[in-house]
Formats: structure tokens, C-alpha cells, sequence
């Protein structure tokens, strides 16, 4: 009986396998890799995101360790990653450029009830002889509006300390008189600190009615290092306009000539880039202020 040789046939059977397998593979890898392509896609645009985000802790931290307005800059780039933080905490004009709140004028923010102006101020950093701050009436559908009774007042001085002691401005409040503006040039009045109704040398009253000069307030108080005060201005009357038309708000200025503005936000911008991935983060950081209801116990 004659043997029979199987080593051909086994041959052909292994390459058919061979290539079935392979197909089979290819077959696979078609989704597979474009898929590997789209996670890879995720995890650097994750990884961008949650970078942007950890530069924005980092600088949040040197916030809270800063005993002055310090704003931070860094920017890194190699190879394919490249990222950029940088903050604005102060200014020589609130709102500064483009941070505006107001809806009739783009140079204005707003001052209402319940939406004060708080400043935190220490060691000079406003300076109280080169300050002024700008009142105005809003101009409503082009409107001209000045505030009814003309000697009622319309905005409170505050300043209060770092441990809570409050002063409070005696007859040194601001006018309806004082806010709106002049007819014959349309230029804004302006109620600075330099004028003849100053702050600086006006007789305040702490919360138990003791009388003290603000300037003499603000110098024990407000300008030794690591002590700080919160300047707070509020609306404490209903505005109204002479011919009884309600005001949603007034509109406010801050401007200095030689010392920066704390600005009532520290803003911060981080960007990240991981490869073709970046994203971009901006978030605003408030001062440390005072309750708005303290107005209506002062005041009430």
C-alpha cells in the first residue's frame, strides 16, 4: 500500500488561514485606529483643559499668599505644548478698557441698591489727593434726567476695617445736587475728593456715634502693611428723576493720575496647548467686601 503525502495540503490550508487571518485584522484596525485617533483627539483636549485650569489654581494661590495688588504673568512654549496666564487686578480708571457693566454709556459701570461700589484699599493704594470719582444720571433713550430734591442724599461714604470698625460719613454725603449733569457744556460733574467737599478732612461718626476725622481713620487703620480696609460707596435713597421717572441706577467713574485702582474683580486669563488642542479659560476673582444689609441698619 502507497503512503500519501498531506504536507502540500497542509500547506495550502495554513496559507488560507494566514490570509483569512489577516483580512480579519485589517478588517479590525479599519475601525480600530480611527478610533485610537479620536481618543488620542480627547485625552489632549482634556489635557489641555484641565492644565489652563490647574494654571488658574496656581495663581490663585499667589492670590492668597499677596499682600498687595502683584499681578502674574508666565509664558512657557517647547515643542508641543505651549501655555500662557497673566492677570489684571488694578488700574489708573474703573471700569477699565472694555469691563464696563453700564447699558447707555460703554465708559461707565453701575451703582445701585444693592449693588454698591467696595473697594479693598491699604498702604495708600488709593490715594485720597489724586482720586476722583464721576457721578452721572444714565441717559435713557437719550433722555437728560437730573435726581428730584436736590439736597436729598443719594450716596453713603463707608470705610471699614480690617477687624469690622466702621466709619460712616457724618454730613459728608453725596447729593442729588452733587450727581447729573452740566447743561450748558454737557460735561459730567465731577465729585472729586480734591474739591472743596472733599472727604479727607470731613468729621465721620463710628458706629457709637464718637465723631473722627476719615483722614485720620484711614491713616491708624488702612495703611499699615498686611492691613487693609474696604471702601464701600452705596445708594441709600430711591432715585427719581424731577419729573417722577424712576432710575434704574446711576452710572460711576473712578479715575486716578499717579496710583493704580484695585479693581473691584482680579481677572485672570490662562491658555493652554497640548499638540492641535488649546483651550482658553478667564475668570473673575472679587474682593473681600461687606454685606449690603449693613446699609439698611445704618441707615433705617
Amino acid at each position: 500500500m502507497k503512503k500519501q503525502n498531506k504536507s502540500a495540503f497542509s500547506i495550502v490550508i495554513a496559507i488560507w488561514l494566514v490570509l483569512i487571518m489577516s483580512l480579519l485584522v485589517l478588517y479590525i484596525l479599519e475601525y480600530m485606529i480611527p478610533y485610537s485617533k479620536n481618543v488620542k483627539w480627547i485625552e489632549n483636549s482634556t489635557n489641555a483643559f484641565y492644565q489652563a485650569e490647574n494654571s488658574i489654581e496656581d495663581v490663585l494661590k499667589k492670590f492668597k499668599d499677596r499682600w498687595d495688588f502683584t499681578d502674574y504673568k508666565k509664558e512657557f512654549d517647547w515643542l508641543s505644548v505651549w501655555y500662557k496666564y497673566d492677570t489684571i487686578s488694578k488700574w489708573l480708571k474703573m471700569p477699565n478698557k472694555w469691563e464696563w457693566n453700564s447699558e447707555f454709556d460703554k465708559n461707565y459701570n453701575k451703582i445701585s441698591q444693592w449693588n454698591p461700589i467696595q473697594l479693598k484699599i491699604w498702604n495708600w493704594r488709593i490715594n485720597l489727593w489724586d482720586i476722583s470719582f464721576n457721578f452721572q444720571v444714565p441717559k435713557i433713550e437719550w433722555q437728560n434726567y437730573s435726581l428730584f430734591w436736590w439736597y436729598l442724599p443719594i450716596i453713603n461714604w463707608q470705610l471699614t476695617t480690617e477687624n469690622n470698625k466702621t466709619l460712616n460719613a457724618s454730613w459728608s454725603y453725596i447729593l442729588a445736587n452733587d450727581i447729573g449733569r452740566n447743561w450748558l457744556n454737557g460735561n459730567i460733574f465731577n465729585w472729586s475728593m480734591k474739591n472743596d467737599k472733599g472727604i479727607k478732612f470731613s468729621n465721620w461718626e463710628l458706629l457709637d456715634l464718637t465723631a473722627s476725622w476719615m483722614v485720620d481713620f484711614y491713616i491708624n487703620n488702612c495703611d499699615w502693611t498686611n492691613s487693609w480696609c474696604t471702601l464701600k460707596m452705596s445708594i441709600i435713597n430711591k432715585l427719581k428723576s424731577s419729573n417722577e421717572v424712576n432710575i434704574p441706577y446711576l452710572e460711576y467713574q473712578i479715575t486716578t493720575i499717579n496710583t493704580d485702582i484695585p479693581l473691584r474683580y482680579s481677572r485672570i486669563k490662562s491658555a493652554w496647548k497640548s499638540y492641535d488642542f488649546q483651550k482658553y479659560l478667564e475668570v473673575k476673582i472679587p474682593q473681600q467686601t461687606t454685606n449690603e444689609a449693613f446699609d439698611f441698619t445704618v441707615f433705617q
